[in-house]
């Protein structure tokens, strides 16, 4: 039997998990290998440096003020993981260093402002979406091409920047442009 060499494939897609030469760990490391000439390693190193910022924004801004100015430390509180004074029943992470952490967790919430803001945001969202149609029937009026309807330019844009918050490098700019491809090479077919 031979054993699988570990030599960099000049075909990435070439490489086969099956049995024969490339069974066992050696195959299994190859096809790892073969799979990481892809975009895994840049998308993975980038969603392992913003963990890491977040984790360090906790540390610097502390624990328990980041717990209570989020409100989840009252959720914590009435879930029984922390608790809030000694005889409290159940703890998994102690109890609180100080008083104003809790009473910070119970500050008021101005649902107001929070509603409003929800509808600033869909409000540019949409406002996007609109500013996306008018540059999709500027660009096809220029090539000669069908103008499309503000439904699949709209599809195409939120797709895109679901895309885009998701992973980094404007991956969701590329999303939308071939949404919308995918849309008017539909609709003119």
């Amino acid at each position: 039997m031979a054993e699988a060499s570990l030599e960099s494939p000049s075909d990435p897609d070439s490489v086969s998990t099956g049995s024969g030469g490339g069974s066992g760990i050696a195959g299994r490391a190859l096809a790892f290998r073969g799979r990481a000439y892809g975009l895994l390693g840049p998308f993975l190193l980038a969603w392992l440096i913003a963990i890491a910022m977040l984790v360090q924004l906790v540390r610097q801004g502390g624990f328990w003020q980041v717990a209570a100015n989020t409100r989840i430390l009252d959720f914590l509180a009435r879930a029984g993981i922390v608790r809030v004074t000694d005889t409290d029943i159940g703890s998994f992470v102690g109890s609180l260093p100080d008083a104003k952490f809790y009473v910070q967790s119970h500050d008021y919430t101005d649902w107001i402002v929070v509603v409003i803001a929800m509808f600033v945001i869909v409000a540019v969202w949409w406002l996007k979406a609109i500013q996306f149609h008018d540059l999709a029937n500027f660009c096809a009026g220029r090539s000669g091409d069908r103008k499309g309807t503000f439904g699949d330019h709209a599809r195409a844009y939120f797709y895109g920047h679901a895309i885009g918050r998701i992973f980094p490098y404007n991956v969701g700019n590329v999303a939308s442009a071939a949404a919308h491809r995918s849309s008017t090479s539909r609709r003119c077919s």
